[in-house]
């Protein structure tokens, strides 16, 4: 099985929390590009922590289609908890991993996460509970510290 992570198809975090207005923005090219990945691997890992990324290929591909993919194993989430990037404080700057507090979908256990991701498009889906059961079978969790070492 070829497999690839797929930088290109995450919703990248931002703090001001228009992640998924800007991923949306970039629609054409996030089709283009999961078509891409699709064609030349059997199964695309996508990064994300807080799965907006999750609602944004929703809204892209369709609920029905994003359903198949991973019910079909094409699709996984690689969850990582906390926000990794650069830190500053009193000294200088440092790359480094930021959690906020436990109650934030960035950090939350999975099953909330995706609870908070879908209740952002929850106007524009069917099968919330669906959703929610597809998605988190196929998440991987994995902790930004053990990443970063």
């Amino acid at each position: 099985m070829y497999k690839t992570v797929s930088s290109r198809l995450t919703a990248h975090f931002n703090t001001d929390g228009g992640h998924l207005q800007r991923y949306l923005q970039r629609k054409p090219q996030i089709a283009k590009s999961l078509c891409e990945d699709l064609i030349l691997h059997d199964q695309v890992l996508i990064r994300t922590q807080d799965y907006l990324t999750a609602c944004g290929l929703i809204l892209t591909v369709g609920e029905k289609g994003f359903i198949d993919l991973l019910e079909r194993d094409k699709l996984k989430f690689i969850r990582t908890r906390g926000v990794w990037g650069l830190l500053s404080g009193k000294g200088p700057a440092e790359i480094g991993v930021a959690y906020a507090n436990q109650q934030h979908p960035s950090v939350a256990p999975i099953e909330e996460s995706v609870q908070a991701g879908l209740r952002v498009i929850e106007d524009r889906i069917n099968d919330k509970n669906k959703l929610q059961q597809v998605i988190v079978q196929n998440s991987i969790p994995i902790e930004w510290c053990r990443i970063s070492n």
